[in-house]
Formats: C-alpha cells, sequence, structure tokens
C-alpha cells in the first residue's frame, strides 16, 4: 500500500448489511439442510416400504383384521383391546383404508410411514415455535423419526396404533400445549389427551396431563387470573 493511501473505513451500515447478509445466507442452508434431509430420508423411507412390504397378513394382524372383517361400527373398533392398550385412532383409519384397497395389507406400512413423516413434520415445526429458528443441529430431528433402525414397524407385522400414531399424536399434543390462546390450548390438549389415551402406549399421557393441568392452574392462581 502507498504511503499516501488510506485503507477505506468499514461504517458500522455496511458492516450491518454485511452481517444481516451472512445471517439469511446461514439461514437458509440451515432450512435446505434440515428439511432437505427430511425430503430425502422420506423418501428412503418409502422406498423401502414400496420393496419390501408384502400383502400378507403376520402375526397379530389375523386378529385384529378378523374383527375388523365382521363389520363393526367405527367407535367399536376405536375402543377394541389389544392387552394393556386400545387400539384408537391408527386401526380405524387403517380399517377403511384396508377396505378401500381390497385389503391390501401393505397399507399398514405405507401408513405407518406416512404418520412417522408427519411426526417429523410436526416435531421440526414445534423447535422453530419453541426457539424462533432453526440451527444446523436440528438436522438430526429427521434421523431420528425416520431410521431404518425401525424397519420392523414398517414390515414385521406392522401395527399403527402401537409404533406410529402415538409418536404422532404426542408431537400434535406438544403443539397444542403452546398455543397462545388459552381457551384452544385447553381445548386441543383435551381432544389429543383422549385420543393418546386411547391409541397404544400414549395412554401414559394421561398421568402427564393432570400433572400439567395441576402446574397450570398453579400458576394461574399465582397470577390471580
Amino acid at each position: 500500500m502507498a504511503e499516501n493511501e488510506r485503507p477505506t473505513p468499514v461504517t458500522p451500515l455496511a458492516y450491518q448489511s454485511s452481517h444481516v447478509h451472512s445471517y439469511a445466507r446461514r439461514r437458509y442452508l440451515t432450512i435446505f439442510l434440515v428439511w432437505g434431509s427430511a425430503l430425502i430420508l422420506s423418501f428412503r423411507l418409502f422406498w423401502c416400504i414400496n420393496r419390501y412390504a408384502v400383502n400378507l397378513f403376520i402375526s397379530d394382524d389375523w386378529l385384529f383384521y378378523d374383527v375388523l372383517s365382521t363389520k363393526s361400527p367405527w367407535w367399536k373398533t376405536f375402543l377394541m383391546q389389544d392387552g394393556p392398550h386400545r387400539e384408537g385412532v391408527g386401526v380405524v383409519l387403517v380399517s377403511y383404508l384396508l377396505k378401500w384397497t381390497s385389503w391390501n395389507s401393505r397399507v399398514d406400512g405405507f401408513t405407518i410411514g406416512i404418520a412417522i413423516v408427519l411426526a417429523t413434520v410436526l416435531a421440526i415445526f414445534l423447535k422453530v415455535q419453541l426457539f424462533g429458528t432453526l440451527d444446523y443441529s436440528d438436522a438430526i430431528i429427521p434421523f431420528m423419526f425416520l431410521t431404518l433402525a425401525q424397519w420392523e414397524i414398517f414390515l414385521g407385522g406392522p401395527g399403527p396404533s402401537d409404533q406410529a400414531f402415538p409418536l404422532l399424536l404426542t408431537m400434535a399434543y406438544c403443539l397444542a400445549w403452546i398455543q397462545r390462546n388459552r381457551n384452544l390450548r385447553l381445548a386441543l390438549v383435551l381432544v389429543v389427551n383422549f385420543l393418546l389415551i386411547f391409541t397404544g402406549f400414549g395412554l401414559f399421557i394421561g398421568l402427564i396431563t393432570i400433572l400439567l393441568l395441576a402446574l397450570d392452574c398453579y400458576q394461574q392462581a399465582r397470577a390471580k387470573d
């Protein structure tokens, strides 16, 4: 640099503009990484289901779908019990899909896959609602939900009420609790709680709901609201 030349000063406005562009670029890269991972893993999941799921009832399927073939009303299917829990939303939905597809048991695997993908979407949305933005580390969310390590729930006698729907409803339950409108929040919590306690091992949410409502009442009482 010549002696008579001086470095160009960085103005606060230029620094701020550079910082904004850097933040925007990082934000777009994060969104691309998280949602791109979810998209790729979802494609892999459905490819696996399509490739390996067979049109053959396995194990407990014969018990469930023998009952469904008697044309029981949907509410009896909703209350149907297998072991310690009831079948709830999962089997009700699959029962209609099976009838529409001439009892093609591959529907089970695809329904579970769709439910887990939706649970992944809700989990990512929950992270944004709680913290305002996504981070690079949030790419772990789709890897946790969409792993093929759980292949047996899609291919080995799949049961939607045991596996996927409690997960999906639990994500919906968490989102219900962070609604700003109190009346809407409580209504959604009670509806999702009802569906959970009648769907697989989501029944354990009943105790958690009682504790959270008690805590909410305590906080409202302290605030004299």
